[in-house]
């Protein structure tokens, strides 16, 4: 009986100390969107430029070719930092969660891009080219370009 008694005791106390111990595991995000979105109008402002030489139009590709691997690497380097299960911020519906978006963009160079500074220079690019090409316009909201009907 005793010796039931202690190994009982044993039991629920060692349980007991398990979850106790036992750490939550940490959710966290990572805007992998906004990230995409950044490397994406750096690529567009590279290849738009008035005089794109075929030196640009290799760093481009090569920015387009680094980028999948660099968001990898960033996104295990924080998953190894904070010890915590990430997920793409588009996943999450609800919950207290850390947002790791800003670590990731300085991980790869993009906490200092300005994202609304090259889509004001990208709509005036379009602008520009707009008025000097016949049968063009320019959609203000969206910044895209549009053929007239029967334009080439």
């Amino acid at each position: 009986m005793v010796s039931a008694l202690t190994s009982a005791l044993v039991c629920g106390s060692m349980l007991g100390a398990y979850h106790w111990m036992q750490k939550k595991s940490q959710i966290g995000v990572v805007d992998v969107a906004s990230i995409l979105e950044t490397s994406e109008l750096m690529f567009t402002e590279m290849l738009t430029k008035p005089d794109v030489s075929d030196k640009d139009r290799a760093n481009a590709y090569d920015l387009v070719k680094q980028t999948g691997p660099k968001v990898q690497a960033a996104i295990a380097q924080i998953q190894s930092e904070c010890n915590c299960v990430l997920l793409t911020k588009a996943a999450v519906v609800a919950g207290n969660t850390s947002d790791f978006t800003a670590q990731a963009k300085a991980i790869l160079g993009l906490d200092t891009v300005d994202t609304q500074a090259i889509k004001a220079r990208l709509k005036e690019s379009m602008a520009a080219r707009s008025g000097s090409s016949a049968g063009t316009s320019v959609n203000p909201s969206t910044g895209s370009l549009r053929l007239a009907p029967g334009a080439r």
